[in-house]
C-alpha cells in the first residue's frame, strides 16, 4: 500500500505554490526584453531572475547570512578552497545561485518535483551558470537512492554544509528522521546545516492543524524540543545560539507579500492568467492566515555536525 511518503511529489503539488510553473519562463521572457535580449539569452545575471526563483522569507539577504554560518569566501578570495555543499530542496535554484556567483562554493542540490528540477537547470543554463557549479539531483533528499548518488556526485567525499530553506517542513515525520540520518552520513564532522523551517509553538487547533497539512502541505511539525532532540539523535548538535525564533518577522513578511499580491492583481493576471493568480493567492493567504494563529511559527536553526 503506497504510504504518505510514496505520494511526496503528486501531494507536494496540491500546495499552490508549484502550479503553473510555466510562469518561470514568462518572467524571464519579460525580463529578457525589458534589457532588450534576444529570447533565451545566456546573458542573465543571477540578480535578474532573484525575484521570482529565491522564495524564503528573507531573500538573499537570508542567504549571505547563510553563507557566513557555512563559512564561505568570498568569489574574489581565491587563496580559499571551494566548499562543496548540499541544497536539501533546492527548488528553482535561487539560492544556489547567488551562492555560487558570489562565493568560494559548487552546489549540489536534491529536488524532489521534476518540474522544478528541470526549470532549475533551465534557469542556470540562461544565467550561464554550469551543471559543474550546480548539479541538481532529482529524488527524495532522505532515500538510499538519492544518498549513494549523492555521494558518488561528490566522487565519495563528505560535503562541507548544507542548508535547506522552507523545505523540510514538507517531510512527515519518519522521511525528516531518515534525511537527518543521510545527512549525517554526508557531511564532514565540523560542518554546519542551515535551516530555515517552521515548527510547533503551540498546540494547533483542529482548523489551524488542517490548514498547515491542507494548505502548506506540512504534515507533521515537531515542537522545537523534538526538532532539537531528532537532530541530536542523528549526531548534530545545536547549541544556545543556534535557533533563532523568526516568527514575528515572518508574519509581517507573509502578510505584506499577501497585501502587494493582492493590490498588484490585475498586472499579475494580466502577466499570468487568472488561474494562475488564484492558486497563488489560496497559498499566500493560508500561510498568513496560519502565522496570524499562535500555533505556528518560524526559526532559522544552525546545527554542527558531530
Amino acid at each position: 500500500m503506497p504510504t504518505q511518503s510514496d505520494n511526496m511529489e503528486e501531494e507536494i503539488k496540491e500546495m499552490k505554490l508549484y502550479t503553473h510553473m510555466d510562469r518561470v519562463r514568462t518572467e524571464v521572457r519579460a525580463v529578457e526584453e525589458a534589457l532588450g535580449l534576444a529570447p533565451n539569452s545566456k546573458a542573465l545575471a543571477c540578480e535578474e531572475v532573484q525575484g521570482f526563483t529565491c522564495l524564503n522569507y528573507t531573500g538573499v539577504s537570508g542567504v549571505d547570512n547563510a553563507a557566513g554560518t557555512l563559512g564561505l569566501c568570498a568569489r574574489q578570495d581565491t587563496e580559499s578552497p571551494e566548499k562543496v555543499l548540499l541544497d536539501i530542496g533546492c527548488g528553482l535554484c535561487g539560492p544556489a545561485r547567488h551562492l555560487v556567483s558570489h562565493y568560494r562554493c559548487t552546489v549540489v542540490g536534491v529536488e524532489l518535483q521534476g518540474e522544478l528540477a528541470d526549470a532549475s537547470a533551465w534557469l542556470n543554463e540562461r544565467c550561464g551558470i554550469s551543471g559543474e557549479r550546480i548539479s541538481i539531483v532529482k529524488g527524495k533528499a532522505e532515500s538510499e537512492q538519492t544518498l549513494v548518488t549523492l555521494q558518488e556526485a561528490n566522487k565519495g567525499a563528505q560535503y562541507d554544509g548544507a542548508y535547506s530553506l522552507l523545505t523540510v517542513l514538507h517531510f512527515p515525520r519518519e522521511d525528516r528522521l531518515k534525511l537527518w540520518s543521510s545527512l549525517a552520513a554526508l557531511l564532514k564532522k565540523g560542518s554546519v546545516v542551515y535551516l530555515e523551517d517552521f515548527f510547533v509553538r503551540e498546540r494547533f487547533t483542529e482548523e489551524e492543524d488542517q490548514n498547515v497539512k491542507r494548505s502548506i502541505q506540512a504534515p507533521d511539525l515537531p515542537t522545537k524540543e523534538v526538532y532539537i532532540d531528532d537532530l541530536a539523535k542523528a549526531g548534530f548538535l545545536i547549541d544556545d545560539g543556534g535557533w533563532v525564533d523568526k516568527t514575528s518577522e515572518w508574519a509581517k513578511f507573509v502578510s505584506a507579500r499577501l497585501e502587494g499580491f493582492v493590490s498588484g492583481k490585475a498586472a499579475y493576471i494580466a502577466k499570468h492568467g487568472e488561474a494562475t493568480y488564484n492558486d497563488l493567492l489560496q497559498f499566500y493567504s493560508a500561510v498568513h492566515w496560519s502565522f496570524q494563529r499562535k500555533g505556528l511559527g518560524g526559526a532559522m536553526i544552525t546545527a554542527v555536525r558531530q
